[in-house]
C-alpha cells in the first residue's frame, strides 16, 4: 500500500510568522514494517528581530508496528527512527 500525505501548519503570533510543509510518502511493506520519506520545508520570520530564516530537511524513516491489541490488530507506531537523511541549506 501507498500513501501520500501533506500537512501544513502556520502559526502567526505577534513576534513571529512560521510556516511548516510536511510532505510525505509513506509505504506498508508487511504487517510489521512500513517506510517514510518526507520532505520538511519550514519558514520562520522573526519579525522586527533577526533575518528570516528558512530550512528544508529530507527523511527517511522506518516504522516498526510495535504494540498488538487483543484482537490481533496493530497500531502502527515509529519504534524505530531514521532521519533526517540531510538538510539542504539555504542558497
Amino acid at each position: 500500500m501507498l500513501f501520500a500525505t501533506n500537512d501544513t501548519d502556520v502559526l502567526k503570533t505577534d513576534p513571529a510568522l512560521r510556516v511548516n510543509n510536511d510532505l510525505g510518502l509513506n509505504v506498508k511493506m508487511s504487517e510489521q514494517f512500513a517506510t517514510r520519506i518526507s520532505y520538511l520545508s519550514e519558514f520562520n520570520d522573526p519579525r522586527g528581530r533577526d533575518r528570516e530564516q528558512t530550512g528544508r530537511i529530507i527523511g527517511l524513516f522506518l516504522l516498526i508496528n510495535a504494540s498488538q491489541t487483543a484482537s490481533g490488530a496493530g497500531e502502527i507506531r515509529p519504534a524505530c527512527i531514521f532521519g533526517p537523511l540531510a538538510r539542504v541549506l539555504p542558497q
